[in-house]
């Protein structure tokens, strides 16, 4: 086995999820309002029938690069979206389109 005394399989143990936007809002407020009518599992998209549980990470979007990330059953924490950052939005029929934040703005990516 060359030259190795024992051999072991590497496993990948993780998965990258990437944030779901289940809508874009102007204040906290207004995000706090959807949230509110969070499930126990997961969250509806508004004006939509569309599922995404908790453990997809739902977020949305606000102003200046910030996003409220949806935990659970009316709560959520704040956070400064960094250069790079990339999430997914059910907003393109039958498909997913990703965007990311260049640091200044909301760029679209790609449409799946």
């Amino acid at each position: 086995m060359n030259g190795l005394l024992s051999y072991q399989p590497q496993v990948r143990s993780f998965q990258w999820v990437i944030p779901q936007e289940i809508a874009s809002v102007q204040t906290e407020i207004e995000g706090l309002e959807i949230i509110k009518s969070g499930l126990d599992d997961g969250i509806i998209v508004p004006d939509t029938t569309r599922k995404i549980l908790y453990k997809d990470m739902p977020v949305i979007t606000l102003p200046e690069g910030k996003i409220m990330r949806i935990t659970g059953k009316g709560t959520y924490d704040l956070y400064a979206m960094q250069s790079g950052f990339v999430f997914g939005s059910y907003a393109v029929d039958g498909g997913i389109e990703y965007y990311e934040w260049d640091g200044q703005k909301i760029i679209e990516r790609m449409v799946q």
